[in-house]
């Protein structure tokens, strides 16, 4: 999506999210936090699992099921099929490295 963004390649997420600010940043500071996530997770550390909730979060908003009902759902489809689904499998394992450290 940034790729998109930048190359100006449709589709595309808008430049503008309004009060938000630019998809731009909001992008890049997703691709940021999941890069440090996985570190974190890595190591087994608490504060990776909960960074990694923090990037499921933001990749709902950016690649989740509601982009079905948008009118380029056609042509968005494949990206968010597979967001969705790594999304999904980023939420179970955050749970389950959050229970294996508290040991249930």
């Amino acid at each position: 999506m940034l790729a998109s963004l930048l190359a100006g390649v449709k589709p595309h997420p808008p430049a503008v999210l309004g009060p938000l600010g630019g998809a731009g940043p909001f992008i890049g500071a997703n691709i940021s936090l999941s890069a440090v996530a996985v570190l974190y997770c890595w190591w087994q550390n608490r504060v990776g699992y909960l960074m990694a909730f923090v990037c499921v979060l933001f990749n709902v908003i950016t690649f989740g099921p509601h982009k079905y009902f948008l009118e380029k759902a056609s042509l968005l489809y494949p990206a968010v099929t597979v967001g969705t689904t790594f999304c999904v499998a980023l939420l179970a394992a955050a749970i389950t490295g959050l229970r294996r450290l508290r040991g249930y």
